[in-house]
């Protein structure tokens, strides 16, 4: 918004000398600058315009302006004299004070560089001394002024004296009137000069002018009487006309040095000479009756025709500025000395050659310019078409040809040929170029659209494709069978020898395909982790299946002892004892579970073996390549549980049924989302990228780490479903920490918040076999446990021994005082031994086997076992076969013990 000065508090006084009566410089003007909001505006420079003026009702002449440039103080107070301003219209001493109203506007400079009008008053009293000044004057009252000088004629300026003036200021002095009359001079009371108020001079009688006299405008001349001698030279300049209208009498010679104009009849009775290569003009007829020489050139202008009836001859060279017509169509031309225009020497023409008939040439023809054949008769051979050329052709330049060209012989183009026609080719027969034959090319060939061989397409040397925005390169085999082969002189490739190098931007090798011997097979990283890996799970199945067997053999002897087993009585009298239920059902169920993690565990290492054989054979079959990268991790793309959840690289996910999510609770696996993965398998569909993510399997990846990280510290989920992980030093690691392994740290960082952590995932197995180790030490102190206590029973158990299977050499021997060869029993009085026939024998039916079986599995479920997945639970689900078998099995085993115990309870 503009800033608008509020002007107030203005003090206008009259400067003037030391003496009063002196004319004043000037008002002194004083005002403080506010803003529009009433501020002050302080120690700022600002620009304002003075005008004075008549009084706004009587048409506000305008009689004086001037501008003032000043600097506000810090109370916003500034002053400057109105009259020594920058003048900018007027005269400050013209001002009308004594004959009208005087008002003073006041404007302001804007940013515009415009004037805004701030205040606009009228000026009262003070500013009238000017008048009484102008009084004084009018009476001659020079008491008042300065002191005079005695030597100077005259009086004092501002007022005139017929002494004439000193001192005078022609910006103040004048002699005449203020308001709009003439102003007359006299003598004798006779009116001699007179100065209207228009500005006009009129003289009533001669003048007579001393020096040079000069008129900017018209001048006339005698206009009533009297003659005009002019004694010295009279010189028309400029090139201006000069109009007699009566007699010109000139007694000397005339030299015109430009166009002499004669409207009416001239009789020249003497020769008529124009020098000077003059031109002369004639707007009229030339009559000549005599005999005419041109010594210079002839112009004829203004279209007009020059007709002449005899022959024209001209001894040097013509000039036509128009054309030239030879009306004569009957003359036609048959050699070079007849037809209406015959030309003996050369023929320049700078301009266009239009020939209506047949044109020959007896010599060379040389066209300096562009030549136009508009006969458009097609060619149908070489003596066809609009130009014929019996002889060779020898162009200098390009040849452009709007349609077909045929050369009945071996085409050489010694320079750059270009073929602008923008035909797409789709087959050999079409394009901008057609070639029916073969080509042969010595040096580049650079094609911008595509390249079609319907053969072989050799190339004996490096290929180079610089592809665009999408492939390099693309290969099909319509025939549907092989894409690229790539061919090495090696008979043995080896690491030496690259099948594909991939290079980044600046030539850097990142990856590579390279050959492989059996050696270096065996001896890369690779295949030595993951034979170990395979060689680990072997190994674990054959610990599996030796504690699955001990586990069977132990729940057997569980559930024929539980079998037999009777309550013993105490006291005198007859005893009847029965066998204990809850300890069959609990013995039965432990022989279940332990059947199907046999018959898994079994499984499982023969699977393990078949795999490590297939690995060690398909590698070994297929030794020849490998493949090399920056990259550090083997992924796979695995379908989203939730197609718009977003992955980062890096986070943990888990694995349910196949697909992936950041909910890890209950996860069948654990994996991390590839950063850069080296290979990456399991493509999705085209278009369908958004609904899977890429997911390391193998390999070192950058981990979301929460906390501080130590190397070698084992990397488990955060807990919070969110895809960070948390890192546990190993001595921290607790059993059921090992089933949520994503994988070891390889770097470490001191950061408690947040870090990203270089991981090994799925390169830790032996950490597991670690626990195994330990695991295998505790079984192997149970066994010992568990023959010691089977020693034991053996000694204390008649019939024990033999249906446990256990012979001599496994019995641990036991304290003699233990030992008893007497079959007969000590007595007691207040405890009673079972026998035989006070042996109640529980037998078992299909339907409590089936109960123990579903009680198993419950077991297993509990035990994080997942029953639709595990080999022998869903066999058991599936196949009524396989679960009647099993069934029939357990008991057949269970009829067996019991036979043996009724055997040794009988005493055989």
């Amino acid at each position: 918004m503009k800033k608008i000065l509020l002007l107030i508090g203005m003090v206008v006084t009259i400067l003037t000398t030391a003496f009063s009566q002196t004319v004043p410089a000037g008002m002194k003007y004083q005002a403080v600058a506010r803003n529009t909001a009433g501020e002050i505006i302080a120690n700022s420079p600002i620009i304002l315009r003075i005008e004075l003026k008549g009084a706004p009702l009587k048409g506000a002449a305008s009689y004086y302006t001037e501008d003032h440039e000043v600097i506000t103080n810090k109370l916003g107070l500034f002053d400057l004299v109105v009259g020594m301003g920058k003048n900018s219209k007027g005269i400050f001493n013209n001002v009308p004070w004594s004959s009208e109203d005087i008002w003073m506007a006041v404007s302001l400079k804007d940013k515009s560089n415009g004037f805004s009008a701030v205040t606009e008053s009228r000026l009262l009293a003070v500013p009238y001394a000017f008048y009484a000044v102008t009084a004084s004057k009018l009476t001659n009252n020079t008491s008042g002024g300065p002191v005079s000088n005695a030597n100077a004629p005259g009086v004092p300026a501002n007022v005139w004296s017929l002494q004439g003036n000193y001192n005078s200021n022609p910006l103040y002095d004048k002699l005449g009137t203020t308001d709009y009359a003439d102003l007359v001079m006299i003598t004798n009371n006779i009116e001699r000069l007179r100065i209207t108020a228009a500005g006009n001079i009129e003289i009533k009688r001669s003048l007579k002018i001393g020096a040079n006299l000069t008129v900017d405008s018209s001048v006339f001349l005698n206009r009533i009487s009297g003659s005009t001698i002019n004694y010295g030279p009279f010189t028309v300049d400029r090139l201006s006309p000069t109009l007699l209208s009566g007699t010109l009498t000139v007694d000397g010679a005339t030299d015109l040095n430009n166009s002499l104009n004669v409207d009416g009849p001239s009789d020249l009775n003497s020769r008529l000479f124009v020098n000077k290569l003059s031109p002369t003009k004639l707007t009229g007829t030339l009559q000549v009756d005599g005999m005419t020489d041109l010594n210079a050139a002839l112009s004829v202008n203004n279209m007009s025709p020059t007709i002449l009836t005899g022959t024209l001859r001209v001894d040097k060279d013509a000039l036509f500025k128009q054309k030239i017509l030879l009306d004569n169509a009957s003359l036609q031309s048959t050699s070079t000395t007849t037809g209406a225009l015959v030309v003996n020497g050369g023929f320049g023409l700078g301009g266009n050659l239009n020939v209506g008939g047949a044109s020959k040439f007896g010599g060379p023809v040389a066209f300096a310019a562009a030549v136009t054949i508009s006969d458009s008769t097609q060619s149908t051979s070489k003596f066809t078409g609009a130009l014929k050329v019996t002889g060779g052709v020898g162009i200098g330049k390009r040849l452009n040809v709007g349609e077909g060209v045929l050369f009945e012989s071996t085409l050489g183009v010694a320079g750059i040929t270009s073929v602008t026609n923008a035909t797409q080719s789709t087959a050999t027969t079409n394009g901008a170029l057609v070639v029916a034959g073969g080509a042969g090319i010595g040096q580049n060939v650079n094609i911008g659209g595509n390249l079609t061989t319907g053969g072989v397409a050799t190339i004996n040397s490096t290929l180079n494709v610089n592809g665009g925005d999408n492939y390099v390169a693309n290969f099909v085999n319509s025939s549907n069978a092989n894409g690229i082969s790539i061919q090495v002189a090696a008979p043995t490739p080896s690491n030496d020898n690259n099948f594909v190098t991939f290079k980044n931007n600046i030539g850097s090798t990142v990856g590579r395909i390279q050959g492989q011997t059996l050696s270096e097979l065996q001896n890369s990283e690779d295949y030595k982790v993951n034979k170990a890996s395979l060689d680990l799970a072997v190994t674990l199945s054959t610990i599996s299946v030796v504690t699955g067997g001990i586990a069977v053999a132990s729940a057997g002897v569980d559930l024929v002892g539980a079998a037999s087993s009777s309550t013993g009585c105490a006291g005198l009298g007859v005893c009847v004892t029965a066998p204990v239920p809850s300890l069959i059902v609990a013995a039965g169920i432990n022989l279940a579970a332990a059947i199907a993690d046999e018959v898994s565990i079994a499984i499982g290492l023969s699977e393990a073996t078949a795999q490590k054989n297939r690995f060690v054979t398909n590698s070994t079959s297929s030794v020849g390549v490998t493949y090399q990268s920056g990259s550090a991790d083997y992924a796979e793309w695995l379908p989203k549980m939730n197609s718009t959840e977003k992955f980062r690289p890096g986070q943990i996910v888990g694995m349910k049924n196949g697909h992936i999510s950041l909910d890890v609770k209950d996860a069948d696996k654990l994996f991390v989302i590839s950063t850069k993965p080296i290979v990456l398998g399991n493509m999705p569909e085209e278009g369908k990228e958004a609904a899977y993510e890429k997911v390391a399997f193998m390999g070192q990846v950058p981990v979301h780490i929460l906390g501080s990280v130590n190397a070698g510290d084992y990397i488990l989920p955060s807990g919070n479903n969110d895809g960070f992980g948390k890192a546990v030093a190993p001595a921290s690691m607790k059993a059921a920490d090992y089933q949520n392994i994503v994988g070891m740290a390889w770097s470490s960082s001191t950061n408690s918040s947040y870090n990203l952590i270089n991981t090994a995932i799925g390169l830790n197995a032996g950490d597991v076999s670690k626990v195994v180790a330990r695991q295998n030490i505790e079984i192997n102190e149970l066994k010992q446990q568990i023959n010691d206590t089977k020693s034991i029973l053996a000694k204390l158990v008649p019939g024990f021994k033999e249906a446990a299977g256990i012979t001599t050499s496994t019995v641990v021997a036991t304290p003699a005082a233990i030992v008893s060869t007497n079959k007969t029993a000590p007595t007691h009085p207040e405890f009673f031994i079972p026998n035989e026939q006070s042996i109640t024998y529980f037998a078992i039916t299909d339907a409590q086997i089936e109960t123990m079986l579903s009680l198993a599995k419950k077991m297993h479920d509990e035990q994080g076992v997942k029953s639709n997945t595990d080999i022998f639970w869903n066999k058991m689900a599936t196949d009524a076969d396989y679960k009647a078998k099993v069934t029939a099995q357990m008991k057949a085993t269970i009829s067996k013990s019991l036979h043996y115990h009724q055997d040794i309870n009988k005493g055989k």
